[in-house]
């Protein structure tokens, strides 16, 4: 009987033992681990990843496994797709098992098309679009009359070289001014505030009565200094007469006239009159 309680004893305390063990066990970080939940943005325990949701196809999937073609560096960020190893994931456009640019598939896994500002090794030119009529045309083959400097930039029209292309409005095939065509391919005009040969004044619009006239030439009492700024107006000049205007003051200085010269002719007769009654 004794040997039954000591075996009760023993038994009780070995259970206890146990139980005590997997307390500290369950509050150990080493169980946590065991038990780490994916999805949470943090790689603990038996997880490869954790990018912080439970979708498949990132990279990282719902059991926390990096999935094929995919890098997950750290954990609670996106996985990224390991371009060159020859599986389209993730972002990727392209993936031909290398990292080589102009062979259809870029570095970065892209498609190379003409439009994407790259020029690649059968391009002429790339501006960055599709469009034709801007110098660089939808093949990426270069336009006459423009250049294209720069990838991914806008096409410049040649000035001078003969052909009105792209935001010239003239072009006579030189870089002449004032021949009608600027230097820059712009039309001389009238008003555009640029002094050419054949004006005296351009202040910059093509108004009469401002010091500069609708033709370009310095009115009357006006002095024009700097082309593109106003006129300074010095002086107004007396308005003409009119045919009926100078034939009625005409008119009335006859009139004066003539009435003084009766007036002195009664004069002289009185005088006459007065010395013979003497």
């Amino acid at each position: 009987m004794a040997r039954i309680r000591s075996r009760q004893r023993h038994g009780s305390q070995t259970l206890f033992l146990v139980l005590v063990v997997a307390l500290v066990w369950l509050a150990s970080p080493a169980f946590a681990g065991l038990v780490a939940e994916c999805g949470d943005g943090v790689l603990e325990g038996p997880e490869l990843c954790d990018d912080g949701n439970t979708d498949s196809g990132d990279g990282c999937d719902l059991n926390c496994i990096v999935e094929p073609g995919f890098s997950c560096p750290q954990g609670g960020t996106p996985c990224i797709a390991n371009c060159g190893d020859g599986l389209v994931v993730g972002s990727e456009e392209c993936d031909e098992g290398d990292t080589d640019d102009n062979d259809g598939c870029s570095s970065t896994c892209m498609l190379e098309i003409c439009g994407d500002g790259i020029i690649q090794l059968i391009e002429v030119c790339d501006d960055g679009n599709g469009d034709s009529g801007d110098g660089c045309d939808a093949n990426c083959a270069l336009e006459p009359g423009f250049s294209c400097p720069q990838a991914g930039s806008l096409c410049l029209a040649d000035c001078g070289d003969g052909l009105v292309v792209g935001t010239e409005e003239c072009d006579e095939g030189d870089t002449d001014d004032n021949d009608g065509c600027s230097s820059t391919c712009l039309l001389e005009i009238c008003g555009d505030g640029i002094l050419q040969v054949i004006e005296t004044c351009d202040d910059g619009n093509g108004d009469s009565g401002d010091g500069c006239s609708s033709t370009c030439e310095t009115e009357p009492g006006a002095i024009c200094r700097d082309p593109g700024q106003p006129c300074v107006i010095v002086a107004t000049a007396a308005p003409a007469l009119s045919r009926a205007g100078l034939a009625s003051v005409t008119l009335l200085f006859l009139l004066v006239a003539s009435r003084h010269l009766y007036a002195g002719s009664r004069r002289q007769l009185a005088r006459v009159r007065s010395d013979r009654r003497r």
